[in-house]
């Protein structure tokens, strides 16, 4: 099997790795804000990884409590990525989240927003 080393970032592709850092940094950035008790809204993986210690992410951390793939006005923060379909970047807008941090490596980035 052959990776592919185009810019776009994917699992099968040797970005991967951009795609990881960045959201361990996002993650990292939620841990030091304390915000495992906050409602967080995250995709499919980004939750296992903020709530499952076993994934890595958490590194000894306690695990988020809140996390949800629901975002709506219960939502105190998102996280985001170059991978976030534009459905929910809109409804982003519609809740006026504010972008907190912005975090980027290659073509992979990640962002954290809260509410105003």
């Amino acid at each position: 099997m052959q990776l592919r080393t185009s810019e776009k970032v994917g699992d099968n592709r040797l970005s991967y790795r951009d795609d990881i850092q960045v959201e361990q940094q996002a993650i990292d950035h939620c841990k030091a804000l304390g915000l495992q008790d906050e409602a967080i809204y995250a995709s499919f993986l980004e939750g296992i990884y903020m709530t499952d210690p076993e994934a890595g992410y958490l590194k000894g951390a306690p695990a988020f409590k809140n996390v949800s793939q629901t975002l709506d006005e219960r939502s105190s923060y998102a996280l985001f990525t170059h991978a976030t379909h534009s459905e929910l970047q809109a409804q982003r807008e519609k809740l006026d989240m504010v972008r907190m941090a912005r975090f980027s490596s290659g073509d992979a980035w990640s962002e954290v927003y809260r509410k105003p």
